[in-house]
Formats: structure tokens, C-alpha cells, sequence
């Protein structure tokens, strides 16, 4: 049996509407998957996505503030891409198991306090590319074959974290900014490249 979901949540806050306020839950089971989440004036609002299947796929782009992302994706080619941009306090938190992996996640706290991103990638091609301007903390891990990344933070008290177990590794990680703090494990075929500017 072939089952294709797509879901696309889209609030878009008009001019002098205010800020949208939204809660929502997928949970995806099949083959072919796609979540699509736009939310243009988003403030404290919640996605939380659970995808097992095959193909994946996610997109969530929230602006403002105080939003949340919570999102896991079990099985084959999955993808991702999560944007939060405006004011700051953006939470991100990704769990990807299985095969080809990716994940583009980007955070810019325009007045620079408490972004924060947590993804973990278990399994095969991984990947990720996390760029965050502010005040922000990000850990990523990834662990098994591929690996990569390329990871950037911008801003005063930033915290990096990046763990890579298993295989061909890389790394290329930057923080600009003052009170910096960063850790990296590597196990495997390693090699990394740190730019700290203060």
C-alpha cells in the first residue's frame, strides 16, 4: 500500500491583525511524506511533526518570536528545513534516524537572546548546515557514515556542541561574537576547520 501525505499549515498575520497563535501536531505514517509549515507573524507557537515512512520531508518557517519546533523523522531519504527568524527565543529540536538525512536549520534572533537548536542525526548520509545570529546555543550530533557539517554562530554568548561518531566526519565551524564556547568530538575519519572572532 502507497500512501502520499501532504500537510501545509499556513497563518499569515496581516497588517494590524496581530500575531498569529498556533498549535499543531502531525504524525505522519507511510511512504511518500511532506510537511509544509508557514507561519509569517508567529508568536509563542508550537509545531511538533512525527514522520515514519520512507521518502520525508519537512519545511517550517516561523518568523517573530517564542516558537517552538519539535520534530523526528524515522526512515529513508528524509530532508528537512527549519527557519525561524525575528525578535529571538526560538526553539528547535530535531531527531532524525535513518539513512539519507540532511537539515538546513537557520535561527536569527534580531534583538540577539536565546535561540536554541538540538538536532540529532542517527544513520547513513547526515549532513546539516546551521547558521544562528544572537545569542544562541546549538548541539549537533551525528552520528554514523557520512557525516558533515557547517555551522555558524553570530552574536555575544554563544555555545556550540558538535559530535560526530562513526565514518568519514568533516566540520566547518564558526562563532563571531564575544563569550564563545565551543566543544567538538570526532571519531572516525575526522578533520575540522574552527574560526573563533571575537
Amino acid at each position: 500500500m502507497r500512501i502520499i501525505l501532504v500537510f501545509f499549515i499556513l497563518s499569515l498575520g496581516l497588517p494590524g491583525q496581530g500575531y498569529a497563535r498556533t498549535q499543531s501536531n502531525v504524525v505522519s505514517q507511510g511512504t511518500q511524506q511532506r510537511v509544509e509549515v508557514q507561519q509569517q507573524n508567529a508568536l509563542d507557537s508550537r509545531v511538533n511533526i512525527s514522520q515514519i515512512g520512507s521518502y520525508n520531508n519537512i519545511f517550517v518557517l516561523q518568523t517573530q518570536r517564542n516558537n517552538v519546533v519539535e520534530a523526528r523523522t524515522d526512515g529513508a531519504d528524509q530532508q528537512h528545513r527549519i527557519e525561524q527568524h525575528g525578535y529571538a527565543r526560538n526553539y528547535v529540536s530535531l531527531d532524525s534516524t535513518g539513512e539519507a538525512n540532511d537539515s538546513t536549520i537557520m535561527q536569527y534572533g534580531y534583538y540577539g537572546t536565546g535561540n536554541e537548536a538540538y538536532v540529532v542525526q542517527n544513520g547513513v548520509s547526515n549532513s546539516a548546515l546551521i547558521r544562528q545570529a544572537g545569542s544562541n546555543v546549538l548541539s549537533l550530533a551525528q552520528l554514523g557514515v557520512n557525516n558533515l557539517s557547517t555551522l555558524a554562530q553570530h552574536g555575544a554568548g554563544n555555545k556550540m556542541t558538535l559530535l560526530q561518531t562513526g565514518d568519514d566526519n568533516s566540520a566547518d565551524l564558526s562563532q563571531v561574537g564575544g563569550g564563545l564556547e565551543l566543544i567538538v568530538e570526532q571519531t572516525g575519519g575526522a578533520e575540522v576547520a574552527i574560526h573563533q572572532t571575537q
